[in-house]
Formats: structure tokens, sequence, C-alpha cells
């Protein structure tokens, strides 16, 4: 183990610990000022960051060739370590206990797209709900959540 004296150092959500190379407090001392120095630096840089507003893209949507609207009443997720995979389709109620779902298309997200759309859409259906009511499920419908595979 060493005996080097050590300094610990947080800034933007990020801990880092610095290790001294001396047992010298004079050395230890000019590292500590040096560090210090560079976190206040780093920490205006962020702090001015946050105070300047960020200049939006131009942004354009367009549709492909092959664009397609449909309508989906079955919404089906798969995830694995590396992705989402949201399946759309078509619930058809056969009989009070017989259903067929036709699934007619399949999105895979990364896990960071899969979270801004969950934020999107909780946004979204916070906004709907102020706007016309409470959405009431069904609890035929809903189904408990399944440990991931």
């Amino acid at each position: 183990t060493s005996s080097a004296p050590r300094l610990r150092a947080s800034a933007a959500n990020s801990i880092i610990f610095f290790v001294f190379p001396s047992r010298s407090p004079m050395v230890g001392l000019i590292w500590a000022s040096a560090i210090f120095t560079t976190l206040v630096y780093r920490l205006h840089g962020i702090i001015e960051s946050m105070s300047t507003p960020i200049q939006q893209p131009d942004i354009r949507i367009t549709q492909t060739e092959d664009y397609k609207e449909r309508y989906a009443n079955s919404v089906q997720v798969r995830v694995s370590v590396w992705d989402f995979c949201i399946y759309f389709g078509l619930l058809k109620q056969q009989t009070e206990t017989a259903v067929q779902v036709e699934n007619h298309a399949a999105v895979y997200l990364s896990p960071q797209q899969a979270k801004a759309l969950y934020k999107i859409l909780e946004q979204n259906v916070v906004n709907y709900e102020q706007a016309f009511g409470e959405i009431k499920l069904d609890a035929r419908n809903t189904t408990p959540p399944r440990p991931l595979n």
C-alpha cells in the first residue's frame, strides 16, 4: 500500500482520485493547488455553458417513399443487453378467451433512444391527461411485467 497523500475531487458528477507522487507536503500542496485551479476553471466552464442558450439545429422531417402510417392496438417490447425492440400489431379478439395478434412492424432502439422515447411519451401522456382527463386502463388488458431473458 502506498502512503502517498490522496485528494478526492468531485466536479460535474465525476469523481477523480489524485495520488501525489511524493510524501513531501510542499509537493502535495503544489499538486493540490494545481488541481483546485483546474477544477475551478472546469466548473466555471460548466456553469458558463449552462447559462449560454444552446442553439437548436434546423430540423427538417421528411418521409421516405415507402413510409406508411399504421394503427396498432398491441405493443410488445423485447429487451436485450444491446437494444429494445418494440413490436406493433393489431389485436383481434376472436372470442372472450381467444386473442390473435398480427404484428406488422418492429422498431429497434438503442437503450438511450428507448429512454428518450419513454420520457417523450410520459410527458405527452401527462399533457393529454391534463387536457382531457385520466386515461383509464382496462385491468383485463394489462399483464404484469415478466423477467428479462
